[in-house]
């Protein structure tokens, strides 16, 4: 009886995703013109719930329309970073902002290279492909509200 109580326990907790603490560093998502956002979608396995990644671009796009941007095409400088895996009825979910980062070697030199300033994720499980575009928009909604705050406070 305790085992049944303890595994149905762990499967409700299970299928709650929970949403990562999101990097707080404001200022790593401060950008000269933070209306345009470019959106780069990680290649995607077909998924056992038949999310693609064309589904993923196009959900993330609308988001960022939804809130007023302007989904870009990028320099390569700075992006949106979005990536979900999924693999059976468990799902991974991640949004990052990368950009070019510079820092000092142990010679004094200054080198860069890309590098992921902020990020906001979430994990669950689910045999629904709309959960996990849901998921997918709470996780998205995370991000870009910190990205309006810091872009629109330091104007």
């Amino acid at each position: 009886m305790k085992l049944t109580f303890v595994s149905a326990l762990f499967l409700l907790v299970s299928t709650i995703p929970t949403l990562g603490q999101a990097n707080k560093n404001a200022e790593a998502l401060i950008v000269k013109n933070y209306k345009g956002l470019p959106v780069v979608v990680e290649d995607v396995n077909t998924s056992s719930v038949g999310i693609t990644r064309d589904a993923i671009k196009n959900r993330a796009e609308l988001r960022v329309r939804s809130a007023g941007l302007r989904p870009i095409e990028g320099d390569g400088t700075q992006w949106v970073y979005v990536r979900v895996n999924v693999v059976g009825a468990g799902f991974a979910i991640n949004v990052s902002f990368r950009r070019k980062v510079f820092w000092y070697r142990l010679d004094g030199s200054i080198t860069s290279d890309v590098g992921s300033v902020w990020e906001t994720g979430t994990t669950g499980t689910t045999p629904n492909a709309g959960y996990v575009m849901e998921t997918l928009d709470r996780v998205l909604d995370t991000f870009l509200n910190a990205y309006l705050k810091a872009n629109q406070d330091s104007k």
